[in-house]
C-alpha cells in the first residue's frame, strides 16, 4: 500500500514538473514572439549610430524596412548594424546577403539581380572590401 501511494506521488510531482516546464517554454516563445520590429523610419542617424526618433537613444532589435529605396531585414545592437542583413529588390527578390560586425560588412556577401541569378560575392573584413568574385563570367 505504501508503495502505491509512493509511486502515485512521485507520477503527481512527475506531471506537475512537467506541466511548469511546459508553461515556461510557452511563455518563452510567447516572449520571443512579442519582440518589437522597429521600422526605418523610427530611426535616424546620428553620427554613423542609428537611434530612436522619440528619444535619441541608440537602438537595438530588430529593423525591417525602406533604406535608400531598397527593403531591408536585419538586426542592430547600440545603433549598429549586427548580424546577418537581407536586402531585397522592388519586385521581392533578394538583392544581397550579408554580415555585419559592429556596423561594418564582416565575411561574405552575396549579390543578386532582379531575377535571383547570383552575380558577385564579395568579402569584407572589418569594413574593408578584400575580395570580389563575379559570378557572370563563370
Amino acid at each position: 500500500m505504501f508503495l502505491i501511494k509512493a509511486l502515485n506521488l512521485f507520477n503527481i510531482i512527475k506531471w506537475k514538473n512537467m506541466f511548469f516546464k511546459k508553461i515556461i517554454i510557452i511563455c518563452f516563445i510567447f516572449l520571443i514572439g512579442c519582440e518589437k520590429i522597429s521600422d526605418m523610419s523610427d530611426l535616424k542617424e546620428i553620427n554613423g549610430v542609428y537611434v530612436l526618433n522619440t528619444n535619441n537613444k541608440p537602438y537595438s532589435g530588430r529593423i525591417e524596412g525602406l533604406v535608400k529605396g531598397i527593403y531591408t531585414k536585419g538586426q542592430m545592437r547600440n545603433g549598429l548594424a549586427e548580424g546577418e542583413w537581407y536586402f531585397y529588390h522592388g519586385n521581392g527578390e533578394l538583392d544581397r546577403v550579408g554580415n555585419f560586425y559592429q556596423g561594418k560588412r564582416n565575411g561574405d556577401w552575396y549579390f543578386y539581380d532582379r531575377n535571383a541569378n547570383h552575380l558577385k560575392t564579395e568579402t569584407f573584413e572589418n569594413g574593408e572590401l578584400i575580395m570580389t568574385e563575379d559570378k557572370k563570367n563563370n
